[in-house]
């Protein structure tokens, strides 16, 4: 399991919990519920509002990666760090992968969020 996954899968045990609060709120509390559920679809228990909140949880981290997405990112050329899962979505040639850490974001000058991400060196 990569470190996104495990990412998701953490979010999705936080919204699982907050869905059990939801299902104990009145009608007029759940209008400001952050979360776009109906209340059949909430359980009093956490387990059971797990595959819910997983679906949530994947939706946050696909918008979140479309807003990460920069447009028109200029050509890079030679070889260069990149995160493996935007290596792989954009078939990039690239080698094998490691997990980032302070000195390989230090050293390629990479955003510190990527630090615990897999990550590869991509050839163009």
């Amino acid at each position: 399991m990569n470190t996104t996954t495990k990412k998701i899968e953490l979010r999705a045990w936080e919204i699982a919990e907050d869905l059990v609060n939801v299902y104990h709120m009145t009608s007029s509390q759940r209008k400001s519920c952050k979360y776009n559920v109906k209340f059949s679809q909430v359980s009093f228990c956490k387990e059971n509002n797990f595959d819910l909140a997983l679906s949530i949880a994947q939706t946050e981290a696909e918008e979140k990666e479309e807003k990460s997405v920069v447009l028109e990112q200029p050509k890079r050329t030679g070889r260069y760090v990149e995160l493996l899962t935007v290596a792989e979505r954009d078939s990039l040639n690239h080698g094998k992968s490691w997990t980032a850490d302070g000195y390989t974001v230090d050293k390629n000058s990479l955003n510190p969020s990527v630090e615990g991400e897999q990550v590869c060196y991509v050839y163009a």
